[in-house]
């Protein structure tokens, strides 16, 4: 296993990056994300972890506050 971290502000892009990596990554064997989610539902397609499942991830989690 490896861990790719991503970070930056909001609306900086980092939803996209996440996204062509898992494409990328999906290709060579199973993807996992992990997402911080503040104020986000699960996996509707306009959410961070609905767009990792459409880039091909296996395995999405959101962590919340909660």
């Amino acid at each position: 296993m490896k861990v790719i971290s991503v970070v930056g502000y909001k609306n900086s892009g980092k939803t996209a990056l996440v996204s062509k990596l898992v494409t990328a990554l999906s290709a060579l064997g199973s993807v996992g994300t992990v997402k911080h989610m503040e104020s986000h539902r699960f996996n509707p397609e306009d959410t961070d972890t609905g767009k990792h499942f459409d880039a091909g991830a296996d395995v999405v989690v959101g962590v919340t506050g909660e």
